[in-house]
């Protein structure tokens, strides 16, 4: 996407950098960047066993490797190691379903602020405290 921008003002005046501008936004560079990328594989289905797997890994991974982990092969291989059942999968199409992992209902209420809110404003409630003179 171009874009030029033409002033309407006397030539002697404006050196000639500043009557015509042509910009290139953000999105045309990333296009430019990914036009010629192959597609993304599909993504694959992990068994229940095989997702409780790598959702337990986490945090010795982030502990071992740092909060980058899953962007290096060697983790990956750690991990195919102590979990036989994740071998099947190449390392690309096991970070795919990593990043694409969404949170479990008890992660959503124990890793995020969501449960201490509904908790203290189930107390509240419950106290008979309405916050900011909100009814109930």
């Amino acid at each position: 996407i171009r874009v030029e921008i033409a002033a309407n003002v006397d030539a002697d005046a404006v050196p000639n950098h500043f009557t015509t501008r042509t910009t290139t936004t953000t999105t045309e560079l990333n296009l430019i960047k990914y036009k010629d990328a192959e597609p993304a594989p599909p993504m694959i289905e992990l068994t229940a066993e095989e997702d409780q797997a790598l959702r337990n890994s986490i945090p010795a991974m982030e502990e071992a490797y740092g909060i980058g982990w899953f962007e290096e092969s060697e983790p990956w291989d750690e991990l195919k190691t102590q979990y036989p059942s994740l071998q099947s999968y190449s390392n690309e199409e096991l970070r795919r379903v990593f990043i694409a992992q969404k949170p479990t209902v008890v992660e959503l209420f124990t890793k995020t602020p969501l449960g201490p809110f509904l908790v203290l404003n189930g107390v509240a409630w419950l106290g008979g405290v309405s916050w900011c003179d909100t009814p109930f």
